[in-house]
């Protein structure tokens, strides 16, 4: 009996773990949307809407009760805390501040696009400039950046939206590679068949993106053996939280960096020997690494750190040392020389 009330306790703990959080998604979401309804409202037709004011209220009440319970339940788990409170502070970055606020979005969302073309590879073309080419309309919302209020947020996002009418475009982000682009990618590619509209389609990709991002931190600061408060107040600067919120291929890059560093000191501490498993784990982040920025590939040097773990088993941890700096000076060099070729291309001496 007491077997099963334990077994029943858990089994109710993790439904608790995984749906907490979607719930805390779901509601910071809507209270996102629902501050919009506000300032929209109030700045179009000069009144405040007691309903979306109500929902609001409703909405901060829940998240405040998240708050207490999570406090309450993982107040020694500073992973799951981590979730908690930026799960409803990146979500006002994501429904608050439109596409295009970060700094050089607008290539970045170039870049998707053409990503999202099936070109892992921006192609030089016939003239040998390398042109992106984007909707006219998606390219006119980038132009329009700085004109951007509630009012006409909401009237771009009722727009039609036409993939047919294709526009050049030129950015620096061309010569980037396609890792850090996947998710905007593939959501781009599913917003054309569905013919969805431009700047929503952005909306849902900054959602996805800093969705992704607090799924790294998290298991970032996890998988840390110590310093988990230092790179969670890292995480919460607001630098970082915009970058998370956004189409920018900053974040991606930085939380794989980051991932990358706390997987080293996960292995250094660790008390038994390499599995295979590790090491293709840690071959895979290596590549990740060098071809995200590949000016960051010292950072597999880090790789070094592990020989001091004698519970590794020398052979194995000397073949992880040297294939990972094989694979991350060749991917570095190889990726160097093709984006030089693509950033001599028009617009980009």
């Amino acid at each position: 009996m007491e077997v099963l009330i334990e077994k029943i306790k858990n089994n109710k703990n993790n439904i608790y773990n995984k749906l907490i959080f979607v719930l805390e998604i779901i509601a910071s979401l809507f209270l996102g949307i629902c501050i919009y309804k506000v300032l929209y409202l109030y700045q179009d037709f000069g009144y405040i809407s007691k309903l979306y004011v109500a929902l609001s209220i409703i909405l901060i009440t829940l998240l405040i009760t998240i708050f207490v319970l999570n406090y309450r339940k993982y107040k020694d788990k500073i992973e799951k805390l981590f979730l908690t409170f930026i799960i409803p502070i990146g979500m006002m970055f994501v429904v608050l501040l439109p596409p295009n606020w970060t700094p050089d979005e607008e290539g970045h969302i170039f870049k998707c696009y053409d990503l999202s073309m099936g070109h892992i590879v921006t192609p030089l073309g016939e003239n040998n400039e390398g042109d992106i080419y984007v909707p006219k309309g998606l390219y006119k919302l980038t132009e329009e950046k700085n004109t951007f209020t509630y009012s006409k947020i909401h009237n771009l996002l009722s727009e039609e939206a036409d993939y047919e009418d294709l526009v050049p475009a030129q950015t620096a982000a061309k010569s980037y590679s396609p890792v850090s682009y996947i998710v905007g990618g593939i959501t781009f590619a599913i917003c054309r068949v569905f013919n969805i509209n431009f700047l929503l389609a952005c909306y849902i990709i900054k959602l996805l993106n800093f969705i992704a991002f607090a799924i790294v931190g998290y298991i970032i600061i996890k998988i840390v053996p110590f310093g988990k408060l230092v790179f969670a107040i890292y995480m919460f600067l607001p630098m970082c939280i915009t970058q998370a919120a956004s189409i920018s291929a900053d974040s991606f890059i930085n939380n794989i960096c980051l991932l990358f560093i706390a997987y080293n000191l996960k292995l250094l501490f660790q008390k038994q020997d390499l599995k295979l498993r590790q090491r293709i784990i840690y071959y895979v982040m290596t590549i990740l690494v060098s071809l995200c920025k590949y000016v960051y590939f010292p950072l597999v040097f880090l790789s070094l750190l592990l020989l001091g773990n004698k519970e590794f088993k020398k052979k194995k941890v000397w073949e992880l040392v040297v294939i990972s700096i094989i694979l991350a000076i060749v991917c570095a060099v190889c990726w160097y020389i093709f984006s030089r070729k693509l950033c001599r291309c028009k617009g980009l001496y």
